[in-house]
């Protein structure tokens, strides 16, 4: 019999790590007020990396959850989650099969997305059922980039023209026009 296949020794292990980790994160809280501003960012950056490696840890379970199921009985993405997908993609410079690697997918769903926000493939893969009754998730995906993207405020507003849908975004000394939203 292992020593590790004992539950009441994991437990020891694990109280152990437990106690380990809250006792370096007690040390970190207290030198994140020392006088020195160098001691602060060191503390700050180190936070940031240990919080980055238990995003990991978190990705990494979601990620081997979804590949133990079989490819037709793995959840879909909905069309926004989709674009985020495809946003990724572009942002951190990714090629297809990598983005298909790392979202459990196959190249060729990537590639059909891809086609279809070239408008060269079946577009509701994107852009989901018509709501009339509410505003488009992807205007609303629209407005929330806009304000992350300028954070000191601005405007915005829904111009209905019969030539189309305008959103118009006041940007500190920019106006942003999205056409035909």
């Amino acid at each position: 019999m292992s020593l590790l296949s004992s539950a009441t020794v994991l437990r020891l292990v694990d109280s152990m790590a437990i106690l380990l980790s809250q006792a370096y994160q007690l040390a970190r809280e207290r030198l994140a007020y020392a006088g020195s501003p160098i001691l602060r960012l060191l503390v700050q950056r180190d936070q940031e990396g240990t919080e980055g490696d238990l995003l990991r840890r978190e990705l990494a379970i979601f990620r081997a959850q979804r590949e133990s199921l079989p490819p037709h009985r793995r959840p879909d993405y909905r069309p926004e989650q989709r674009l985020a997908i495809l946003q990724l993609r572009r942002l951190r410079g990714w090629s297809v099969k990598k983005t298909a690697k790392h979202f459990v997918l196959h190249r060729n769903t990537i590639r059909a997305w891809i086609r279809s926000a070239e408008g060269k493939g079946r577009l509701s893969l994107l852009n989901g059922a018509v709501v009339w009754n509410r505003i488009d998730d992807a205007v609303r995906w629209a407005i929330h980039e806009l304000r992350r993207l300028c954070p000191g405020g601005g405007g915005f507003s829904l111009d209905i023209h019969p030539g189309g849908i305008f959103l118009v975004f006041l940007c500190d000394e920019y106006v942003i026009i999205c056409n035909e939203v």
